[in-house]
């Protein structure tokens, strides 16, 4: 898990979407609204918000970061690099890991059709 957070820390880092800083503040203020996510983040990034761009943004950002996850099941289950992992053996791994629910299962599907 700590990878795909790390992930998406890198995406925001380089392409400028903050992600990354959406889902964290919202893990930890998990009952604020959108609304006051939008004024905090345009006075904290001096960009304007809305409380629809943050439903969007958190939206993208949880697939985002479930799709880095599925990606990082895939590659632990690697021994050697150039290993292809099977889509059930991911699919077993994150059931064993009790991480496998429905956001993260379409995840998984993303994955599949790559």
């Amino acid at each position: 898990m700590n990878h795909a957070w790390r992930g998406l820390e890198e995406i925001e880092r380089t392409k400028g979407r903050p992600y990354h800083s959406l889902l964290l503040y919202k893990a930890q203020n998990p009952k604020v609204r959108s609304e006051a996510m939008a004024r905090h983040f345009t006075t904290v990034l001096g960009q304007q918000f809305t409380a629809d761009n943050i439903r969007k943004l958190l939206q993208r950002g949880h697939e985002l970061l479930n799709d880095l996850l599925v990606e990082e099941v895939a590659r632990s289950l690697k021994r050697e690099p150039n290993e292809i992992v099977t889509i059930d053996r991911i699919e077993e791994e994150m059931v064993e890991l009790q991480l496998l629910d429905a956001p993260r299962r379409a995840a998984l599907d993303r994955y599949r059709q790559q």
